[in-house]
C-alpha cells in the first residue's frame, strides 16, 4: 500500500487538516518560507479500530472518498473565486444577475439560520468522514455524487450563458471571449 498523493494547500484551504489516511510510511515535508525540510514517518493502525472490526481495505476506501470529497470542495471553492472576480472585475458579458443566481446556489447567505448551500454541503460531507476510521456508508457515496454532479451542473450553465454571450457579441462584431473556471 502506497503513501496518499501530495495534498496541495491552496489560499482558500489554509489551516484545514487534511483527511484521514491509511496506515503505512510517508514522507512530510514542512515549508517555512524558503526551507523545507523532510522527515519519514510511520501511521500504525489505531488499537482500537482494529479491534472494532475496521479492516485496512475499509480505510482505504474512506481514503478515497475523504480525497474526493476534499478536491470537489476545493473545486466549488476555485469556482465560487472565479464568479467573484467576474462581478467585480466586471469583465464579463454575462448579466451580474446570472453570476449571482449561480453564486447563491454555491455559497450559503449571511444571516440566522441560512440554507446551507454547496460549499458548506460539500464541507459537511468531508467532516462526517474526518470524524474517525469508518466504513464510508451508502448515503455519503450517493451525497458525494449528488454534490458533485452539481457543481458540474452549475458550471455547464455558466458555460452555456458564456457561449450564448459570446455568439451574441461575435454577430455584432466583437471578438470571441473564453473564460476558464
Amino acid at each position: 500500500m502506497g503513501p496518499s498523493p501530495r495534498l496541495e494547500k491552496s489560499g482558500t484551504d489554509r489551516g484545514k487538516r487534511g483527511p484521514l489516511v491509511t496506515p503505512g510510511n510517508y514522507k512530510v515535508e514542512l515549508i517555512l518560507g524558503l526551507r523545507s525540510h523532510y522527515v519519514e514517518v510511520e501511521i500504525l493502525m489505531e488499537p482500537r479500530v482494529k479491534a472494532a472490526g475496521v479492516t485496512m481495505e475499509d480505510m482505504v476506501e474512506q481514503e478515497k472518498l475523504s480525497l474526493a470529497v476534499q478536491n470537489l470542495h476545493r473545486e466549488a471553492k476555485e469556482f465560487e473565486v472565479y464568479l467573484k472576480k467576474q462581478l467585480e472585475e466586471n469583465e464579463t458579458a454575462m448579466a451580474p444577475e446570472a453570476i449571482k443566481a449561480i453564486l447563491s446556489e454555491i455559497t450559503t447567505a449571511d444571516g440566522r439560520y441560512p440554507t446551507p448551500m454547496l460549499i458548506d454541503q460539500v464541507s459537511y460531507l468531508y467532516s462526517m468522514l474526518d470524524q474517525a476510521d469508518q466504513v464510508p456508508g451508502k448515503d455519503a457515496y450517493s451525497r458525494y455524487a449528488t454534490l458533485k454532479e452539481k457543481l458540474t451542473v452549475l458550471k455547464a450553465r455558466l458555460s452555456l450563458r458564456v457561449l450564448v454571450t459570446n455568439k451574441t457579441k461575435e454577430q455584432r462584431g466583437f471578438g470571441r471571449a473564453t473564460y476558464d473556471f
